[in-house]
C-alpha cells in the first residue's frame, strides 16, 4: 500500500488531495499542470511526476517507490505512539490498517483521548492485545491518552487489555499506571515531559511506574527532562508520535516516529517487550546505530574499574530527503565526540573511545535539515536513541553523582511546593488524599537519595 499526493496549480487556487491506492489509482482533474508524488513512510524515496492534462484527454503516470533503508530486515518495527484515530467496531480495521501500511507503520498506536469528564475522543472498541488488528506487517492497536491535565500533564498507557479510569481519584496518575502494568500495559508521558507533565514525572517517575517519555513531535526534539530522567538514574525509553490529527495540517501519521529493536518473531507482544527494555531511537527520517563494547542502546555494560570503551556509531539517511550536519555522542547530557563528515552519500560514522570515570550513559543523536519541503522551508532532521548504561564497579550510581543530586534536590523542591498547591486547591477530597499520598512516597524516595548521596 502506498500513498499519493497529488498537487495543482490554477489561477487564484492551490489543490492538494491525497489518498492510499493499492498499486493503481485514477482521478479527475480539470486541465492544468499537476506534480504527482508518491511516498510511503520514511524507508522509501519519495517519487514524483509532472503531467499535463489537457481538456477530455487522459495522461498515464508511472511512479516506483525505492526503498533506501529496511528497518524489519534488522530488526526493528517503526511505531506511531500516539494517534487520534477513531475505532468503533470491527469495520473500521481493514480501512484504518491500509491507511497506516500506507504510511509504513508497523505498530499504529490509536489512543483514545479522556477528560476527567469521561471520553473526549477517538473512541476505540477494545484495547490492549485483544485490540490488535495485522494487515502484512502493520499492526494497529489501541491504547489511552488518559489520565489528561493541565497541571500534570498527559499520559498515555499501550499494551493494557482494558480502558483504565479512575475518575474519582482522576488527578492520581500512579493508580492508572500501577493498573496498567499489573495488567501487562506500559505508560508513559507525552509531549516532551515539558509544562505540567514536569509535575507528574517528578511524582510518578522516581516510584518506577513510568516507562516511556514521548521526545520527538511537531517537527521538535526536546530532550532536557529526558536527560534528567537518565541522570537520576531512572531508564526512560524515547518514544516519538504525530499526535495526529492534532499536531496541525502538516502532520501525517508516522511522520515522527520511533523504531523498537525486538527478539525473536514479530509480534505486538515482542514490540512491547522491546519497549519496555528500552530498546527504542526516535527519527523523522535518520536512522541511528550505537554500540558500546558490543552493547547496544536498551543494554547496560559493566566495567570492573575506570577504562575506556569502544564506541562505534552512525546515521543512515535518504540525501534526497535529509540532510544531516552533525553526528553526537552524548554522555550524561554533555557531548564527547562528534562526527560531520561523510563516509559514503547518506552515512556518518563515528568512531570514539572515551574513558569511563563512574557510572554513566551514552546516547546518541543526529541533526540537520530536510530536502524535500513544502513551501521552501527546511524543517529539521532529528534522531536519538535510548541509553547504553554503564556501571562502574565501586562508584557512585547515577542518582549519587552531581547531576543526579541536583535533579533531586529541584524535584524535591517541586513536589514539596505541589503538596502546599494541593492543600489549597478546590479539588475533591479522593483527589487530594491520593495525590498527598503519592507526594509523600515521592518525598521520601528524593529525600532518601539526597541524604544517601555521595559526590563524586
Amino acid at each position: 500500500m502506498q500513498k499519493i499526493k497529488q498537487a495543482c496549480t490554477v489561477p487564484a487556487l492551490r489543490i492538494f488531495s491525497e489518498t492510499c491506492i493499492d498499486g493503481t489509482a485514477r482521478a479527475a482533474l480539470p486541465p492544468g499542470r499537476y506534480h504527482a508524488t508518491v511516498y510511503k513512510g520514511l524507508e522509501y524515496r519519495p517519487q514524483t511526476s509532472v503531467v499535463t492534462v489537457a481538456r477530455n484527454g487522459t495522461v498515464h503516470a508511472r511512479l516506483a517507490l525505492e526503498r533506501w533503508i529496511d528497518m524489519p530486515a534488522e530488526g526493528w518495527l517503526g511505531s506511531d505512539d500516539h494517534l487520534h484515530l477513531p475505532r468503533t467496531s470491527a469495520d473500521d480495521d481493514p480501512d484504518l490498517a491500509r491507511w497506516m501500511q500506507a504510511e509504513d507503520l508497523h505498530v499504529a498506536n490509536l489512543l483514545q483521548m479522556g477528560t476527567p469528564d469521561g471520553v473526549r475522543a477517538a473512541p476505540q472498541m477494545a484495547f490492549g492485545p485483544g485490540s490488535v488488528f495485522t494487515l502484512g506487517s502493520t499492526r494497529i492497536v489501541s491504547g489511552q491518552e488518559n489520565p489528561r491535565t493541565h497541571n500534570f500533564g498527559h499520559g498515555i498507557v499501550v499494551g493494557a487489555p482494558r480502558y483504565i479510569d479512575f475518575p474519582q481519584r482522576y488527578l492520581v496518575y500512579g493508580d492508572v499506571f500501577r493498573a496498567a502494568e499489573r495488567a501487562g500495559g506500559l505508560a508513559g508521558y507525552a509531549h516532551f515531559g515539558t509544562g505540567g507533565a514536569r509535575n507528574g514525572l517528578a511524582v510518578d517517575a522516581p516510584t518506577g511506574d513510568v516507562d516511556f517519555l514521548e521526545v520527538l513531535q511537531v517537527k521538535k526534539l526536546e530532550t532536557a527532562v529526558l536527560y534528567e530522567m537518565w541522570n537520576l538514574g531512572i531508564r526512560l525509553a524515547p518514544t516519538a508520535g504525530t499526535d495526529y490529527p492534532c499536531g496541525g495540517i502538516a502532520s501525517l501519521p508516522g511522520q515522527e516516529r520511533f523504531y523498537t529493536r525486538i527478539q525473536g518473531t514479530a509480534s505486538f507482544a515482542s514490540w512491547l517487550e522491546g519497549l519496555a527494555t528500552g530498546r527504542t531511537f526516535v527519527t523523522n527520517g535518520p536512522m541511528l546505530a550505537l554500540e558500546v563494547n558490543g552493547h547496544t542502546v536498551g543494554e547496560s555494560l559493566s566495567l570492573p574499574e575506570a577504562g575506556t570503551v569502544q564506541v562505534r556509531a552512525s546515521v543512515r539517511f535518504d540525501p534526497t530527503s535529509d540532510q544531516i550536519e552533525a553526528l553526537e555522542l552524548v554522555r550524561g547530557g554533555e557531548v564527547i565526540a562528534r562526527a560531520t563528515e561523510t563516509s559514503e552519500p547518506g552515512r556518518i560514522e563515528l568512531r570514539a573511545s572515551p574513558r569511563i570515570e563512574r557510572s554513566s550513559w551514552l546516547a546518541l543523536r543526529a541533526e540537520g535539515r530536510k530536502v524535500r519541503t513544502a513551501g521552501g522551508n527546511r524543517p529539521p532532521s532529528l534522531a536519538h536513541t535510548a541509553t547504553v548504561e554503564i556501571t562502574v564497579d565501586g562508584t557512585p550510581s547515577l542518582a549519587e553523582q552531581a547531576a543526579g543530586i541536583r535533579v533531586a534536590r529541584e524535584s524535591l523542591e517541586r513536589v514539596d511546593g505541589l503538596e502546599g498547591f494541593i492543600r489549597k486547591a478546590g479539588i475533591s477530597e479522593s483527589d487530594r488524599a491520593g495525590l498527598l499520598e503519592a507526594i509523600a512516597a515521592a518525598q521520601r524516595l528524593y529525600r532518601a537519595r539526597l541524604d544517601g548521596s555521595v559526590r563524586p
